[in-house]
This record gives C-alpha cells, structure tokens and sequence, in this order.
C-alpha cells in the first residue's frame, strides 16, 4: 500500500472527508493542477496543508483510494 506523499506525487485518485465524512473521491486534472471529484475540487496548495496538518485545514482529511 503507498503512503499518501507517493499517492499525491503519482497523481492517483483520493477519497476526501469534511468533518470526518466521506465527500467524494478525487481525480487529478493535468489540465488545472488541481484534484476534483463530482462535487468539488482542491488544490496543490490546500492539499499540502492537509497533509502538513495545517489548522485551517483540520476540517478536511484525505487519503488512498488503494
């Protein structure tokens, strides 16, 4: 299984909670360099504060698909 640093670098698709609630599954697009999923979308940029533990980002959890 690969950890979510390898995930995000290989571009494979995340699962995305908001308030430990499943939201959506993710899909990178090359295009705007950004995650999206059916219903909504995040950047590089928050990602990494999710994954740093950021406090503004403390709502939102994602991980593996895999």
């Amino acid at each position: 299984m690969k950890n979510l640093q390898e995930v995000i670098k290989d571009k494979e698709p995340i699962k995305v909670y908001l308030e430990n609630e499943f939201y959506d599954t993710f899909y990178y697009n090359k295009e705007e360099n950004i995650y999206q999923g059916q219903f909504g979308k995040i950047d590089m940029d928050t990602i990494s504060k999710v994954m740093l533990n950021k406090e503004e980002t403390n709502h939102i959890k994602i991980e593996s698909i895999s």
